[in-house]
């Protein structure tokens, strides 16, 4: 969470900045961030007991919910950074930067909505 929270945030500096050299810092967080999904997949169904949970879902939970979530948010992200690989950072202007920041603030704000799902996982009542 914190490695795509800091991807977004460089991104905002880049864009209200105009300095591209936050661009390369941004990338390699990117980078680190995608290369360490495996490891937070695999901790994710260890904390959740296996598979039980898409097996046999309940809809109601909210386990199922922060699961799609942290699935829209790998799948947005490495969507993303693979899709930012294509263009120099010197080409992200116009509609160009538009879009990289558009897809960077969805996969954010998904990436809120699954932290906000595994709150109420651990805080319900």
């Amino acid at each position: 969470m914190a490695l795509l929270t800091l991807v977004w945030a460089l991104l905002l500096i880049r864009y209200a900045t105009g300095d591209a050299k936050w661009d390369s810092r941004a990338r390699f967080l990117h980078a680190v961030a995608i290369a360490t999904l495996p490891l937070v997949l695999v901790a994710a169904i260890v904390d959740a007991r296996g598979f039980g949970f898409v097996t046999r879902p309940r809809w109601n939970d909210a386990l199922i919910w922060h699961a799609l979530a942290g699935l829209a948010v790998a799948g947005t992200t490495t969507w993303h950074f693979f899709w930012r690989r294509r263009y120099l950072p010197e080409e992200f202007v116009g509609r160009l930067a538009a879009a990289d920041l558009i897809i960077a603030s969805v996969s954010f704000w998904i990436l809120v909505a699954a932290g906000l799902l595994a709150g109420e996982m651990v805080f319900a009542a």
